[in-house]
């Protein structure tokens, strides 16, 4: 009995519209550009980045700027994250607590620095 390959189902199961929602040019679902907040944004290609991931890019049609993120805050970290330090710095706790408690809560490295420009900003 033959039988086809898993990728093969799924290509089978997807329908033309959702493979093809993922075009350069078209529409991203739900976007806003994060420099003049405009719903005319497009998808733009894609980037290879150093550690070999592709990081999609943006363009808004309205003030012509190009993007790799939708995150208004430019930052790499989750805001949830950036909440948490912020809350930890208010409640008195030093900056080497509050990484030891982020790399514990979720594992991610944090430097000095980072904390610093967080503060201040």
């Amino acid at each position: 009995m033959f039988s086809f390959p898993f990728f093969m189902v799924t290509l089978i199961t997807m329908s033309f519209e959702t493979y093809h929602k993922t075009k350069p040019g078209e529409p991203a679902v739900a976007a806003q550009c994060k420099y003049c907040d405009a719903k005319d944004v497009h998808k733009a290609g894609s980037r290879m980045l150093k550690n070999g991931e592709t990081r999609q890019l943006y363009k808004c049609n309205t003030c012509g700027r190009r993007y790799s993120n939708l995150n208004k805050n430019g930052r790499r970290t989750d805001q949830m994250i950036f909440d948490e330090a912020v809350r930890l710095r208010q409640a008195g706790h030093s900056y080497d607590e509050i990484l030891f408690a982020i790399y514990l809560k979720h594992k991610k490295k944090l430097s000095k620095g980072t904390l610093s420009k967080w503060m201040n900003s």
